[in-house]
């Protein structure tokens, strides 16, 4: 286990990664094991940013909840083993999987979970970057 000194001013996953170097190596396993779990248990997911942009604009296509999960756990394993992902997709897709779920939970119809789902886009963005107006525009856009 590793011990984290006291006066430690970044996050302790850099800490892990910079004091360990050999986990780069563990890349490769990570990237297929966030594959595997896509393609056994993505379905649509697959489609990422694609699916979202297809539901707002056509109105057709159904965002899995899974996704949120899915995106989470991938982006902190491709960190984890000092890869890089961006951030924006990586809100975008877990505001608009949650949000997708709530407009299904409250039995909105199409349109109203259309607006939801933008909303949740417009969150995950704002929420990544701090810049809730910047997301709001996002979103609309």
């Amino acid at each position: 286990m590793t011990k984290f000194p006291n006066n430690i001013k970044e996050s302790k996953l850099i800490y892990i990664r910079e004091y360990n170097i050999w986990i780069i190596f563990f890349i490769p396993f990570g990237g297929a094991f966030v594959s595997y779990l896509y393609y056994k248990y993505g379905n649509d997911s697959l489609k990422g940013k694609d699916l979202i942009i297809q539901r707002i604009n056509e109105g057709e296509g159904h965002i899995p909840f899974m996704m949120a999960s899915l995106v989470f756990f991938g982006v902190f394993i491709t960190h984890l083993f000092e890869d890089s992902a961006g951030r924006e997709g990586t809100g975008v897709q877990i505001g608009a999987s949650i949000s997708a779920k709530l407009g299904k939970i409250l039995k909105l119809n199409a349109e109203d979970r259309t607006i939801i789902i933008i909303s949740g886009v417009s969150s995950g963005f704002g929420v990544v970057f701090g810049t809730h107006i910047a997301g709001t525009i996002f979103g609309l856009e």
